[in-house]
């Protein structure tokens, strides 16, 4: 049976400056971890004794890390002629690898088991040639866990948020500086605005993802801690995932939740009308009362202006000197005449 084919060199040598491990072994593989329904495609790398998940064999960053300094057993199990299913079970958690061929799934479990318990498993068929290369890798594993690893660096503290001039334009829309309790009433009162907000962690090193889990027997707040490295994130799971950017974090719990949780973003409302309140140390302007001659008058005041104004004509005429004067010879002829009228009769 031949070795598989190491990553192209360029690719490696990218890989291998990120990671700062050697590569033992690599290929394809189907993850999925106990519990979960569905397995998801990656290029697998075992560097050192970490194996690295990458989403493509293409790609420099990986998605994943599984560290198995903590493994406790690994087992292969035949799930049909084609397919073997190896579980690597950890104190806390189990992951399920499946593998295209019984070959590739012997050699995964033997270098795997190498680098792990430090030691070549006898139980296996490999061929010569790939007990040669278990030996080579395990005395290169030994030498690298027996060399004192030098100091880390430690990563300078980020900037006090509201000196965030260049980093606060690559924030993720649902940054807040709140704090968790603010957080949590943010999500639990606007649900409507989404349910993952990214806040400041509890020290200067660090971010924190609080999420509001709606569930059937009521919601769940969650938080996650977030961890700054020297070049990017790391989210503490049971599996550290590293990201480069902020904006990945956020888009890696997406991702995970199939769209399930979505950023915290406040809406954007803006009136529509301008509404002033009045001023009520303002004075208003008093308009002018309009003229007689500019009213606009109902007919029941026509008529009644009509009327007014023929009394008025007749307390004139009666008023009027003139007026006086032919009536009462009106009056007189009147009586004249019914005199008159007695005397013949």
């Amino acid at each position: 049976m031949s070795a598989q084919a190491p990553a192209p060199r360029v690719r490696s040598k990218r890989r291998a400056q990120i990671t700062a491990l050697p590569l033992y072994f690599s290929g394809f593989t189907m993850k999925r971890r106990k519990g979960e329904k569905d397995y998801q495609q990656y290029y697998a790398e075992l560097r050192g004794n970490v194996i690295f998940l990458y989403e493509d064999e293409k790609k420099s960053e990986y998605s994943e890390k599984l560290e198995l300094q903590h493994l406790d057993s690994v087992s292969l199990v035949r799930m049909d002629v084609n397919t073997e299913e190896m579980t690597l079970t950890f104190p806390q958690e189990e992951v399920q690898l499946k593998l295209e061929n019984y070959e590739n799934g012997e050699e995964w479990k033997a270098f795997i088991y190498t680098v792990a318990k430090l030691e070549i498993p006898t139980r296996l068929q490999l061929l010569p040639g790939q007990l040669l290369r278990l030996k080579e890798t395990l005395e290169q594993e030994q030498a690298r866990q027996m060399t004192p690893a030098p100091p880390a660096e430690e990563p300078s503290p980020p900037a006090p948020l509201h000196c965030y001039e260049d980093v606060m334009t690559d924030m993720p829309p649902c940054f807040f500086t709140v704090s968790r309790s603010q957080a949590v009433s943010m999500l639990k009162e606007s649900p409507s605005h989404g349910n993952m907000i990214l806040r400041p962690g509890s020290n200067s090193l660090s971010y924190a993802v609080t999420v509001l889990n709606p569930q059937s027997s009521g919601s769940s707040i969650k938080h996650y801690k977030v961890n700054i490295e020297h070049n990017g994130f790391t989210i503490e799971l049971g599996t550290p995932v590293f990201t480069k950017t902020l904006n990945e974090v956020i888009d890696y719990f997406i991702k995970q939740t199939d769209g399930r949780l979505k950023p915290y973003i406040e809406s954007d409302d803006y009136e529509v009308a301008i509404n002033l309140l009045d001023d009520p140390h303002k004075t208003r302007p008093t308009m002018p009362p309009r003229s007689t001659s500019q009213q606009q008058l109902t007919p029941k005041d026509t008529l009644m202006t009509r009327g007014r104004s023929q009394s008025c004509a007749e307390n004139t005429y009666v008023n009027d000197n003139d007026a006086r004067g032919d009536f009462v010879q009106e009056l007189q002829g009147k009586f004249q005449r019914r005199r008159w009228t007695q005397w013949q009769h």
